[in-house]
């Protein structure tokens, strides 16, 4: 429940260290919403308004981004 009275820029912010812990996982935009005790429209408002992207961008931009520095700094 503590999650519940923090404003919603500092919940952005626990939703991106999230993603970036969680990247691997399959993650939507509704189980990330209820996650974070947000509705999934108010999510997306409130993600871009404070990101600059929408979730899917930022999550897919996200993964890219790991797995080019896995093929440049490992063998996988």
């Amino acid at each position: 429940m503590f999650m519940e009275s923090v404003n919603a820029p500092d919940r952005i912010l626990a939703v991106q260290n999230y993603i970036h812990e969680n990247f691997s996982m399959p993650l939507s935009v509704e189980s990330v919403a209820k996650k974070f005790f947000f509705s999934a429209n108010y999510f997306s408002r409130i993600f871009r308004k404070e990101i600059g992207v929408g979730f899917n961008a930022y999550l897919n931009c996200y993964r890219v981004d790991k797995a080019r520095e896995m093929l440049e700094e490992t063998e996988l």
